[in-house]
């Protein structure tokens, strides 16, 4: 309106005309503002839709991920052994009181129910056999089958009304043995799930069963089944089966009702309160969103917290952590329960005094450790009751500055260590060292005394007669006439000497920092006075004579064996002459010697001459008794001494340079005879070579072998090269390099006479070991006597944690074979099965040995 117009009109009308421009604008203003309000509800709206199908689908996650998180430690408990009654009722019921909604926890090994917790209103569960019932047979078959977790339901259970089961197989040592069971009540599973919070909200709610061809089926049984859009649903896939969760307002025109209500309000005061209303709660919302989600992440990480004791506990693993410079560290529960603190926090000072003064050192090494990566201390550490040893593994985090690291009893481990050393490093009847460990001993001594001008004697001192007294008396008689020389040698061992039990009748004294005149004549004279009185034996008294042997360092050898063969050289020289005189070495005792080099032309002409031959050993499966290897042993027959021992002439071939032309003979031969195999039974059948020393340190040895099995072996054959324990360890750092060239998928290696040296299962794990022999000495008496059992067993489960198969060497007689079944040994090679054939017999005896047993 023009000015000129205005100024035409009369009050009144101006009035009017002013509030109709006035209500106009102000219509049109809050018709704008109601209609970007109805809008902005709407889109919110839209989100809290969203949200709460977000929030209440992961809840929904998190309470079957719960089951199955239950049914995995079930799993945990029988994959570690420890499965019994004791052990799964107060885990199941821990479980229970943690993972809320779980009706029953379950296992059915063989697929039979046979522990049911809690036993009340799930009794009928007992004895249902999971694979022979046919509503379930072919999801069964395909949980096993691909090893999968199966979620079945929601369905009628035989504990009455509805549930959701979850069934876990489990596969132990590669084999099923059976499943866990968790199964959830319906709907009462999904109390935890609060999903009747929604109907508070304004919201109806459904969730459905998706099959595979897309149909939905309800699991709420409604009355009243209502449409939902795609934007009111979110899927949810659960271990093979698909879900639907469903929301929607209760009145979805609630907002168009309120757009009528907008529009009637005529004052700015009311739009900009109603503005500022919809901007508080937009604000209000948001944060109610937040919290809900602060809120599932700290439940989540509470189950996860719950779940990591649990295995800790089950592993007996605990934890610590050390803020540098506070002076004590903090223990977590398991770790206050494996060192028996009453506190959480303790004083490095005070933790420290319950360590064994020498092992002190290794826990200030743990302080003060700032690396990288991680560092592992095993100490041991007394306890108000016991003493217990600890492996600490610790690791520093310079980004806060502490030390994080975890507490373990390993006091099972090292009993189980020092059991195998003392079997193999103490002889069982004397009690003092065998000749392995005086072997190492002297090796050390060696050692020690190199670049010294320091010398010591060797004494080997054998007892006269004593077969002769063992086969006329009683075995029995023999052992305590051996005890008692024992005990009597032990008396005459001078100037920090030490002794050992060498052989059945052989002791060694060494008598370090000795004369000649106090290695020849003090310590013969003590022996010789210590003879004069009788043994006492049950049969009665016997008076026996010794005879010994010397030899010096480093006068008449540099090496523990020589000097121990040279004393021998001289025992046996002066035995062919009288009993209980004494001999010192000489170089003019050169018989042995002679007699070796005439063995070692001998051996070069019966390689030439072609005298060699090579016989197979099988080595059969303990439980299907097929044969899954060959050992290939090699024979000489001497035109004119007949047969000769390996024993013989490889220790010579060892040390006179022979093995390496010998072991490639040997080689070559295993090939040619390989090629009998093809067509057969034993086609592809593994075939184990010994390896010396000697060869393994050889820098063409890898080469050599890996042109052999390209040229002269049948394509892929597989070959096993057996090895000592001596063989690993005396070159370590060239055995790896060794080990690692001829790694490949054709090539194992495996650990011969197992327990005569002094590895530990830990080293072997560098050298890449597949299958460990035990020696036929831990075997020929492991079915009847206690210790040798325990011993077996002991190395078989050490293996089998390590991750080696075993074989049993020296099995004769189906009791052993009984008895390494039952210790779970893997294979089995002994004459009970078969003796070294040559490998024309070898086929023709096939590969299944089960007629041998009764």
């Amino acid at each position: 309106m023009s000015k000129n117009r205005w100024n035409r009109l009369n009050p009144l009308a101006r009035v009017i005309v002013l509030r109709a421009g006035v209500f106009v604008v102000s219509m049109a203003v809050l018709s704008y503002l109601s209609w970007f309000l109805y809008s902005t509800s709407k889109q919110l709206e839209a989100l809290e839709l969203e949200n709460n199908l977000q929030i209440y689908a992961e809840r929904l996650h998190l309470q079957i991920d719960s089951a199955i998180e239950s049914a995995a430690i079930l799993r945990s408990l029988v994959i570690s052994g420890d499965l019994n009654e004791q052990r799964f009722y107060p885990l199941a019921n821990e479980l229970s009181k943690q993972i809320e909604g779980v009706f029953s926890l379950q296992l059915a090994p063989n697929g039979v129910v046979e522990y049911v917790y809690p036993y009340d209103e799930n009794e009928k569960a007992l004895g249902h056999n999971l694979l022979e019932d046919e509503l379930i047979a072919s999801i069964i078959s395909d949980s096993i089958a691909k090893k999968k977790i199966v979620l079945d339901g929601p369905k009628p259970i035989i504990q009455g009304g509805k549930g959701l089961i979850v069934r876990l197989p489990i596969f132990k040592d590669s084999h099923f043995w059976g499943f866990s069971i968790a199964l959830l009540r319906f709907p009462e599973m999904l109390e935890p799930v609060k999903l009747h919070n929604l109907i508070k909200q304004g919201y109806q709610y459904e969730l459905f069963s998706i099959d595979p061809w897309g149909a939905s089926t309800s699991l709420l049984d409604k009355h009243q089944r209502h449409e939902f859009s795609k934007q009111q649903t979110i899927q949810l896939r659960l271990s093979g089966q698909q879900w639907l969760l469903a929301i929607k307002p209760v009145n979805p025109h609630m907002l168009l009702k309120n757009l009528g209500i907008y529009l009637v309000l005529s004052a700015l005061f009311s739009v900009l309160l109603v503005e500022l209303v919809a901007k508080r709660y937009l604000l209000q919302m948001h944060k109610k969103n937040l919290q809900r989600l602060v809120d599932d992440k700290t439940d989540q990480l509470v189950v996860r917290e719950q779940s990591l004791m649990q295995a800790q506990s089950v592993a007996q693993i605990g934890s610590w952590e050390f803020s540098i410079g506070s002076g004590y560290r903090i223990y977590s529960e398991q770790a206050q329960q494996i060192l028996n603190l009453e506190s959480p926090e303790c004083f490095n000072s005070e933790y420290q005094a319950l360590i064994y003064s020498k092992y002190q050192p290794r826990f200030q090494q743990i302080l003060n450790y700032r690396g990288e990566g991680r560092l592992s201390i095993d100490y041991k550490i007394h306890l108000k009751t016991n003493q217990i040893w600890i492996r600490e593994v610790v690791e520093y985090s310079a980004e806060r500055n502490k030390l994080v690291g975890t507490i373990q009893n390993i006091s099972k481990e090292v009993k189980d260590q020092e059991l195998i050393w003392q079997h193999a490093n103490v002889d069982t009847l004397t009690g003092l060292p065998n000749a392995h460990y005086l072997h190492k001993k002297m090796v050390d001594l060696i050692s020690l005394k190199a670049g010294t001008n320091r010398s010591f004697a060797v004494l080997v001192v054998d007892l006269d007669g004593f077969k002769r007294v063992n086969d006329s008396l009683s075995s029995k008689a023999g052992d305590e006439i051996l005890i008692q020389f024992s005990d009597r040698l032990s008396r005459c061992v001078i100037n920090e000497g030490f002794i050992a039990r060498y052989s059945a009748d052989e002791f060694v004294i060494v008598a370090p920092d000795s004369s000649e005149a106090s290695a020849a004549e003090i310590i013969p004279g003590l022996i010789q006075k210590e003879m004069q009185m009788p043994f006492s034996v049950t049969e009665g008294t016997r008076f026996m004579t010794s005879s010994i042997g010397i030899s010096c360092w480093p006068e008449d050898s540099l090496t523990a064996l020589g000097l121990i063969q040279l004393a021998e050289i001289a025992l046996h020289e002066i035995k062919a002459k009288d009993r209980g005189l004494t001999a010192r070495y000489r170089p003019s005792m050169l018989e042995r010697s002679q007699q070796q080099a005439a063995i070692e032309g001998d051996l070069r002409q019966a390689i030439i001459n072609n005298e060699l031959s090579m016989v197979y050993q099988p080595i059969v499966d303990v439980n299907t008794h097929t044969v899954v290897s060959m050992e290939a042993l090699i024979r000489w027959k001497h035109p004119e001494k007949g047969f000769i021992p390996p024993d013989q002439f490889i220790p010579i071939a060892e040390s006179s340079g022979i093995m390496i032309l010998l072991g490639r003979w040997i080689i070559n031969q295993v090939a040619i005879d390989c090629q009998f195999l093809k067509g057969t039974e034993l086609e592809g059948v593994r075939v184990a070579i010994n390896i010396s020393r000697i060869q393994f340190v050889d820098d063409s040895f890898s080469d050599y072998l890996q042109s052999c099995l390209v040229e002269q072996f049948p394509k892929n054959q597989k070959l096993t090269l057996e090895v000592t324990e001596s063989t690993l360890h005396n070159d370590a750092e060239h055995s790896v390099n060794t080990v690692k060239e001829l790694l490949d998928e054709n090539i194992q290696f495996a650990l011969d006479d197992f327990g005569t040296g002094y590895s530990s299962f830990i080293s072997l794990k560098e050298f890449h070991v597949d299958n460990v022999k035990i020696d036929r000495s831990f075997i020929s008496r492991c079915d009847e006597v206690k210790d040798d059992e325990t011993l077996v067993k002991a190395i078989i489960e050490m293996a089998h944690t390590m991750g080696f198969s075993v074989t049993a060497e020296g099995v004769e007689n189906e009791a052993q074979l009984m008895k390494l079944q039952e210790l779970k040994c893997d294979f089995i090679q002994g004459y009970f099965f078969s003796k070294p054939l040559p490998i024309e017999q070898v086929i023709k005896q096939g590969s299944w040995y089960g007629e041998k047993l009764s």
